[in-house]
């Protein structure tokens, strides 16, 4: 079994910040955790860039997956996807998303 990552990047629709967020915490998360092969996820909002600017998104949702092949899972999340109950808090017009497998040993401070 092969360790993978899913990047999301999203924004809020105008004015409904508040909206997208709950529905992403508590009911979005929770149901992409019930695909076969998703194990976590986490949230990030925008903190601005290491090199200056500003990001064009303002929040990041990472999904650890725990799969044969990203393929694989990312296959079943788009089929589970049809089912789930989205929010029109979400800009679904300027979603970005990158999947990447682990290519090493994970590595912790001493």
């Amino acid at each position: 079994m092969a360790s993978h990552v899913l990047m999301v990047m999203s924004n809020p629709v105008e004015g409904r910040e508040d909206e997208y967020n709950d529905w992403y915490d508590n009911v979005h998360l929770g149901e992409v955790l019930q695909v076969p092969g998703f194990v976590a996820a986490r949230r990030y909002a925008a903190a601005g860039s290491v090199r200056g600017g500003d990001s064009p998104y303002r929040y990041l949702s990472i999904y650890e997956i725990e799969a044969d092949s990203l393929e694989s899972a990312t296959a079943a999340l788009q089929v589970a996807v049809r089912g789930m109950r989205m929010s029109d808090a979400i800009d679904t017009v300027d979603v970005a998303a990158w999947g990447f497998t682990a290519v090493g040993e994970r590595q912790v401070s001493a």
